[in-house]
């Protein structure tokens, strides 16, 4: 991934989500390094006086910590700024090549939820998931990892609880000598495991046991102590000394179960009320006659005058028309879905690390990162004793600090996982447009000009498409994702009807306005067709075809020669009366004489 800067644009430089986890973490890796360093210094001493297989034990638990406070203070150097980068958020389906076409993977799901006008839910399975649905009714409308963690998470809590409650049970039943101590080993490897096995996993961390692990569960809590009492061959040591190690792992567990608890309550805050979900759809009936190519070339260019910041739109479908040439008629289909760049939905102003503490959309989240840095500090303070123990060799290695240290940790990194995942939820808004053509094509041959008369001439094959349905759907997208690079989720739906009334409106005038007639264009095809025009006159030869040189401005319109041809032609005017020169005799026409003194008149 790159990231692209634009000083056009500020509308990525998002605030840093994490900034509270970075404190925290801050806070925990600082103890840890600081401890570790401490420890070295005092393992100096010991290895160079009298060196043996405890401080060798000690270096390692300096080892341990240097090296986990580094990596958490290296976590926090890669989170202090928060870019987004070319690409993100991920698309909401595969994206295709312009110049391929095709459909992308996942694209079907987003013409479906186009088409019905509605967002799918899954609905909840067993019994567990009943229970939580109904303390969480909104839980269903929220994005899929968000119910997928908090599911997971609420069966976490249940099976915390039932090893909790197995546990005081199998303690309460054999609370005596070796069997006591065994029973917190026992239990105390099966929660950090337990714990550790979803820390990796964050929020798809899974712990269904179903009906058989909590029968399991609750029998061990029963007939433990009795299995492991006849596995000692009756040979018990009466003192109590598993009381101590039974105590930390009832705290871990019941500090997990507060973990869990927390990340609950924090994903509570996060839901919303039921998304409102509208659909703007537009319906054509369009006449063609052209190849419809040249309408998805102007669907081509709309679309990529409506890019978001000069961005790319992310096409997930792009199907041109195939004509088959060899065929006189037959049927075709076009479409074209494609989505503008995803845009963050921005609060006014980003809060600081006092305000998020306090603020009820983060205040929970915030308390469990701060829990999961009390736990570590512990842990830290508990391995420093336990490595303390080590050093001393006549008192020898006192191992309950580690088994509180190991306990705490695996709480810590719990709290951690879950904090991390909730800080980092972000919600984009997007348009998503789909223009869908189908319809029925016949090929033509058009001869435009008088065979006899015209010399100049024009043909052009053509296709002829009639009543083809052009849909066009048009939404505003709110979607979720949680991390960078986690996928991304519609959680809500908005029709824009007047850019899919506009879009339809414009795609049909379009379609309208092509032309049938092949003519010259160029202004040189123009003045050639007037002087050849003009020889062909002069030669006596036959005269261009009149709608041709009409269409090029050589001859009047046809409305100006009706007028021409219509105006009224005058009479010839009446020859003037004529005198005898003699007697003044008045005669018309041309007479030789004079009709009253024969005189002759010289005509």
């Amino acid at each position: 991934m790159s990231y692209e800067y634009s000083s056009t644009s500020q509308n990525f430089d998002l605030p840093n989500p994490y900034r509270v986890q970075n404190l925290f973490t801050a806070l925990a890796s600082t103890a840890a390094l600081l401890l570790g360093l401490m420890l070295l210094i005092i393992l100096r001493q010991h290895l160079s006086e009298s060196p043996h297989s405890g401080a060798l034990v000690a270096t390692l638990v300096a080892v341990l910590m240097i090296a986990g406070g580094l990596g958490g203070l290296g976590l926090v150097a890669m989170q202090l700024r928060f870019f987004f980068g070319r690409g993100r958020p991920a698309s909401l389906a595969g994206e295709v090549n312009a110049q391929q076409g095709g459909q992308g993977a996942g694209s079907a799901e987003l013409r479906e939820m186009l088409r019905q006008n509605a967002l799918s839910y899954a609905e909840p399975r067993g019994p567990i998931e009943g229970l939580l649905y109904s303390w969480m009714p909104d839980l269903i409308f929220a994005p899929i990892p968000l119910r997928r963690a908090t599911e997971r998470q609420f069966h976490n809590l249940l099976v915390i609880a039932i090893t909790l409650f197995s546990f005081l049970l199998a303690w309460l039943l054999g609370s005596r000598g070796e069997v006591a101590s065994w029973i917190g080993y026992l239990y105390g490897a099966f929660s950090v495991w337990v714990l550790f096995r979803r820390i990796p996993a964050g929020e798809a961390a899974n712990a269904q046991i179903g009906l058989s692990g909590i029968v399991t569960l609750i029998v061990a809590g029963v007939l433990l102590p009795v299995l492991l009492r006849l596995l000692s061959h009756g040979s018990v040591d009466t003192e109590t000394g598993g009381g101590t190690i039974n105590g930390q792992v009832a705290a871990m567990l019941i500090f997990a179960l507060g973990a869990s608890a927390l990340f609950l309550r924090s994903s509570l805050q996060d839901l919303a009320p039921p998304p409102s979900i509208s659909m703007a759809c537009e319906q054509r009936t369009v006449n063609i006659n052209a190849h419809p190519a040249q309408l998805t070339d102007e669907i081509d260019r709309e679309l990529q005058s409506r890019w978001t910041e000069r961005i790319p739109n992310r096409r997930y479908v792009s199907i041109a028309p195939h004509i088959d040439t060899t065929s006189h008629s037959g049927r075709f289909e076009a479409e074209a879905l494609e989505e503008t760049q995803p845009m963050p939905i921005q609060i006014a102003s980003p809060l600081s690390i006092s305000e998020t503490l306090v603020s009820p959309t983060t205040r929970w989240t915030s308390l469990l990162s701060g829990f999961g840095a009390l736990l570590a500090i512990a842990a830290c303070f508990a391995a420093l004793a336990f490595a303390r123990s080590a050093l001393d060799p006549e008192e020898g290695m006192n191992w309950r600090p580690l088994s509180l240290a190991i306990g705490l940790v695996s709480v810590a990194l719990y709290a951690f996982r879950g904090a991390q995942f909730l800080f980092g939820r972000f919600t984009f808004s997007s348009t998503l447009v789909w223009i869908e053509g189908k319809g029925n094509y016949q090929s033509a041959r058009l001869d435009y000009g008088n065979t006899f008369q015209d010399r100049l001439k024009t043909a052009k094959d053509i296709i002829n498409i009639e009543n083809m349905t052009l849909r066009v759907w048009v939404a505003e997208l709110d979607s979720t994702i949680f991390g960078k690079q986690g996928a991304r989720h519609v959680v809500g739906m908005r029709g824009k009807q007047d850019e899919a009334s506009y879009l339809a409106d414009h795609l049909t005038q379009f379609a309208q306005s092509q032309s049938m007639v092949v003519a010259p264009t160029s202004s040189e095809d123009l003045k050639r067709a007037a002087l050849l025009a003009t020889m062909n006159q002069v030669g006596g030869k036959a005269e261009p075809s009149n709608a041709l040189l009409q269409a090029m401005g050589v001859l009047p319109a046809p409305e100006a020669q009706t007028e021409e041809a219509a105006a009224p032609v005058p009479a010839p005017a009446a020859p003037a009366p004529r005198h005898c020169t003699n007697c003044g005799e008045k005669f018309e026409g041309s007479p030789r004489f004079c009709p009253g003194c024969g005189t002759a008149t010289g005509l």
